[in-house]
């Protein structure tokens, strides 16, 4: 009898310590489904969006360089350098105006974040990159320097400015000149146009006739060129395409796209799909 009690309360002690080393596990299994849980999310919320960097900021250039391998990345908010060897493998400075060459297309930075400074020099000038061959539009030269260096690191290459990629849509003339349109005095149709920002072309139509060359953007400036101008236009389609050719600068609001020139608003499009 005494060894049956003695078995039994055995048997209700080891139940008891499975009991409590389960409750661990089971903790755990539940901690780890939640991490689990949060780094979908967090996979979820960093899908790639155009002409955005890892930090979620819009990229407005983006210049590259070989012998060492070499990037650049220009926001609004930060100049972020990386390179391959070199004692630069990251380089990042805060974003300040740049200072325009007397009569030349050319920017010049200075930088200089705690311990160091940097200097950048955007040429609009023809530039080939050694590597893939491909053609760009701006000479870029990086000089970098630490705290402890004594002279600068000069990095080459080449690069170009990343068109706002929201400008991609297809846009239908809504006002000119700050005042409503009447349709039929454009022709066939309402004045259109369809941007595409990674080729840096558009198309569209001046109501009764096509229309399609090329843009040109850089950081808050938008030109439309080399535009063929048709034949045969209506007074009302000549004064669009004439405000078309004055266009310097943009803006983008409440799904409407506004151009002007320095003095004056242009022309609204509205976005449409």
């Amino acid at each position: 009898m005494k060894f049956k009690t003695i078995f039994l309360f055995t048997i209700v002690l080891f139940a008891v310590g499975l009991l409590i080393a389960c409750n661990p596990v089971k903790n755990s299994s539940n901690k780890a489904t939640s991490i689990l849980k949060a780094g979908t999310a967090i996979i979820a919320d960093s899908r790639s969006i155009p002409n955005k960097n890892k930090y979620d900021e819009p990229i407005y250039f983006k210049a590259s360089g070989t012998e060492p391998f070499w990037g650049l990345e220009i926001t609004a908010e930060n100049f972020r350098f990386t390179s391959v060897g070199q004692g630069f493998e990251t380089f990042n400075a805060p974003h300040t105006e740049p200072i325009w060459a007397m009569d030349t297309n050319v920017k010049k930075y200075r930088s200089m974040p705690d311990l160091g400074e940097m200097k950048i020099q955007i040429t609009q000038m023809p530039c080939t990159d050694d590597m893939s061959g491909k053609e760009n539009k701006y000479q870029v030269t990086v000089e970098l320097k630490r705290g402890i260096d004594k002279d600068f690191k000069t990095f080459k290459g080449c690069g170009n400015y990343v068109t706002d990629y929201r400008l991609h849509d297809i846009w239908m003339l809504e006002e000119i000149n700050g005042q409503s349109i009447n349709v039929p005095q454009y022709g066939k149709e309402r004045p259109r146009i369809e941007i595409n920002a990674e080729q840096n072309t558009f198309l569209g139509s001046t109501g009764s006739h096509d229309i399609n060359e090329k843009i040109f953007f850089e950081r808050g400036l938008l030109r439309f060129i080399d535009i063929a101008v048709p034949q045969n236009l209506s007074i009302a389609e000549k004064d669009f395409i004439k405000n078309i050719q004055s266009v310097t600068s943009y803006k983008l609001e409440d799904n409407r796209m506004v151009l002007f020139n320095p003095s004056d608003e242009l022309l609204k499009f509205r976005k449409t799909d």
